[in-house]
């Protein structure tokens, strides 16, 4: 068995005119990315300058245009196209109040291939063999592809059987696939990337750009001929004229030798070892979106009766903010921004106290709009306008996590840099990785993963794909390790993020993608209005000192925020979002009344009219807040004006260990005791709650009849147990959700039904990996 250089390889094939398409998809993507990094303005502009016709024109200027399926799943002009690339469709990608054209292009240009492959394309494949049976007209043996993050990405290989224990894991890895598997993940990324590459061209030849980065084709373009003669499906034929073969990443060269040592396990110099098989557990598809954003909104709101009820809690996230503020991050020469103590006291109680209430007011509004949707009925035109702004706001809770997570993440760590005289959208210093995620993949493949989720460019439907891997990971039992590596904040965070990249992707499989165009008055108004709070940091003087945060004291910082705000602003910080989700729905009232005048079905987005300027802003508050009706905000910290659930009748249950499980939680003060990740699993099963594992496999979904069929959502808890503020929240949740107190469970007869070999919840394996 004979290693061998592939860059030679390849030179020697381009010699012979045998150019492999994995050569080529990664010459395809290099000048893909430097038209995007050079031209992404220009893109942009000139593509949201032109109409739906405009857009079908230039696309038909492609030398297969007319071959273009009109929708995705329209097999009579594109054949084949319509299983293999369905986005590439007419519709789609020429719809005036959409940029779909230019999400795939950045979402082809700026990821590593690697990652592309891992996000967008292997999954995809491995789905439309199952449901299209699609497959290569050809027949291989013994012959794979690696995936790989190297210029050996895609590469054929013969692995004799006999040797095919010894790389077994990198099967199970998904680093090594069967040839015809590997070929036609290879031929959805280079159609995708020459096709963008073109149209590329032709936007910015349109635009007057005549520097545009080229790349002379040594070999044909994949053309739907040869494709459709390759790639079959139960939908396709292979009956077609003869064509050109394209080539492919075949050549059955024996580099097994060296397939084995690039496919090393990160960090492992040796021959990697068989990692045993994780046990089978069912995955469920994502509960509904209702389910989950409900849930959701009591999550929040208990979070904020955890803070209203805890001084000490609230005193934590403070310093939690204070300790990760964006200031103490150096900039790219080295220069970190002076300390002024006592005004990043004050504004750290500002940012806890924002964050958490701008939270629960993202949650209020989606769940809000869900009952405006159930009062729909019938009414197509309204249910279209809520499900938009329910898919917008979705999107914003995510993106509101992405820099969650991210801040998190600066804290101690020299991975960032503060970019000088940059600021980002509302205001706050503009903070960028240093390097690249993948610069940490080997010497730390869960913080890989992190860096890749808080990227802008990590879309919900590309996060679920990373929080896949980071459950496989950590699959079970080492969710404890990796807790340890991580500051509590970032691993609730992470748990968080993945719900709602779920309840994005449950969201688009029954309505729009979120729209940059369309129903956007909240998340403008919302930007806004942080915006503007940023702002006021320069003037809350001391609402609270640095020595005072050290010491934990922070009684009084809250009402001396709130009268600063109010009066500064022109109202308390709770009422400025009840105030924002009350002018939303007026928005969309007045969107359903201008499309019902107009006829319109496929309605058209009604501008956002600029704010007043701003002392008249700040007294048209002023003057709405005198005529408040209550003098509490349902989004309040300082004290909750949320109403108490009704404690239900008692529940008897079989052990005592699920008594104190519950007393432990719902009781739960700051000397409470722990309760474990394990214990808690078993207490919800007898108490005959039905697990869903959610398909990201990171967060847990509990249902039950015989609770009302209230879904509770729980990621595993940091260092594998609830204790301290995670036990407050959940018992609060749990309060909330099914009225249940520290008085709701008993005993009836201790001993009683206690089966001789159970001693406790602990004593046995996770419920969650039974079959």
């Amino acid at each position: 068995m004979n290693a061998y250089n592939s860059r030679r390889y390849n030179n020697a094939n381009r010699r012979s005119g045998q150019i492999g398409n994995n050569v080529q998809v990664q010459e395809e993507h290099e000048t893909l990315r430097k038209k995007w990094d050079m031209h992404e303005g220009r893109l942009q502009r000139h593509w949201d300058s032109l109409d739906q016709d405009q857009r079908r024109e230039c696309i038909l200027k492609l030398n297969d245009g007319e071959n273009i399926p009109r929708h995705p799943e329209d097999s009579a002009h594109g054949g084949v196209l319509s299983i293999l690339v369905p986005e590439w469709n007419l519709r789609d990608l020429t719809d005036p109040d959409e940029d779909r054209l230019l999400d795939i292009m950045a979402n082809r240009a700026i990821p590593d291939l690697i990652d592309q492959y891992r996000v967008n394309d292997k999954d995809f494949i491995e789905k439309r063999m199952e449901t299209h049976e699609l497959r290569v007209n050809a027949t291989f043996r013994d012959a794979y592809i690696m995936f790989i993050d190297s210029d050996q990405y895609g590469q054929a290989v013969q692995i004799p059987r006999s040797k095919m224990n010894e790389i077994a894991w990198a099967f199970r890895m998904g680093n090594m696939l069967p040839k015809g598997i590997g070929e036609m993940i290879l031929c959805r990324q280079l159609f995708l990337l020459q096709r963008l590459n073109d149209v590329a061209n032709i936007i910015l030849e349109e635009a007057g750009v005549s520097k545009i980065p080229r790349k002379h084709r040594e070999v044909e373009q994949l053309d739907l001929a040869w494709l459709t003669r390759t790639i079959l499906s139960n939908k396709n034929s292979p009956q077609l004229a003869s064509a050109p073969v394209a080539p492919t990443a075949d050549a059955a060269v024996d580099v097994l030798e060296q397939g084995i040592q690039m496919l090393q396990v990160p960090g492992s110099r040796s021959a990697p070892q068989t990692q045993p098989a994780a046990k089978k557990v069912k995955e469920d598809p994502f509960p509904d979106p209702k389910d989950l954003i409900r849930d959701r909104k009591i999550a929040y709101e208990a979070y904020l009766d955890s803070l209203a009820s805890q001084p000490a809690m609230f005193a934590r996230e403070v310093a939690g903010w204070f300790s990760s503020r964006p200031e103490l991050i150096v900039d790219e020469k080295g220069r970190s921004l002076p300390l002024k103590a006592d005004y990043h006291a004050s504004g750290a109680v500002l940012d806890a106290a924002q964050s958490a209430i701008k939270a629960a007011a993202i949650s209020s509004y989606a769940d809000q709009l869900l009952s405006r949707l159930d009062d729909a009925g019938s009414d197509k035109l309204r249910k279209s306008i809520i499900l938009q702004e329910l898919s917008n706001i979705a999107y914003l809770d995510y993106v509101r996590l992405q820099s969650l997570l991210k801040r998190q993440l600066t804290r101690d760590s020299k991975l960032f840099k503060r970019v000088s005289n940059g600021v980002d959208a509302v205001g706050n210093p503009n903070i960028k990785l240093k390097g690249k995620p993948q610069d940490v993949q080997n010497s730390d493949p869960p913080l890989h993963i992190l860096l890749r989720l808080c990227q802008p460019e990590t879309t919900p439907q590309k996060a679920h794909g990373w929080n896949e891997q980071l459950s496989k990971l950590y699959l079970k039992t080492d969710f404890d390790k990796y807790g340890a590596t991580l500051p509590r904040d970032a691993f609730e965070t992470m748990g968080l993020l993945s719900l709602s990249a779920a309840v994005n992707l449950s969201l688009a499989q029954k309505g729009p993608v979120p729209s940059r165009k369309k129903a956007q008055f909240f998340v403008t108004r919302a930007q806004e209005l942080e915006a503007e709070l940023n702002r006021l940091k320069k003037d809350l003087g001391t609402v609270l000192t640095k020595k005072a945060l050290d010491d934990g004291l922070i009684d009084g910082a809250l009402e001396r925020l709130d009268e600063i705000v109010a009066e500064k602003v022109g109202a308390r910080l709770a009422f400025l979002y009840e105030d924002l989700i009350q002018d939303s729905f007026a928005y969309l009232d007045k969107q359903y009344d201008n499309a019902k005048a107009n006829g319109e079905t496929d309605w058209t987005a009604l501008a956002v009219e600029p704010q007043e300027p701003s002392e008249e802003l700040v007294e048209s508050r002023k003057q709405r807040d005198k005529s408040r009706s209550s003098s509490r905000s349902q989004l309040d910290i300082l004290s909750s004006a949320r109403e108490p659930v009704p404690a239900p009748p008692t529940i008897e249950v079989e052990y005592e260990d699920m008594v104190e499980t519950f007393k432990n939680l719902i009781g739960q003060s700051e000397s409470g005791k722990a309760v474990g990740w394990p214990a808690f699993n078993r207490a919800a099963k007898e108490l005959e709650f039905n697990l869903i594992r959610t398909a990201d496999g990171l967060n847990h979904a509990f249902e039950s009849s015989k609770y009302g069929c209230k879904l509770l959502v729980v990621s595993p808890p940091y260092k594998g147990k609830f204790e301290g503020d995670s036990a407050l929240v959940l018992g609060q949740r749990l309060n909330k959700a099914y009225g249940w107190t520290e008085d709701t469970f008993y005993e009836e007869d201790p001993g009683k039904y206690l089966d001789e070999t159970y001693s406790g919840p602990d004593s046995e394996s996770d419920w969650e990996s039974e079959d």
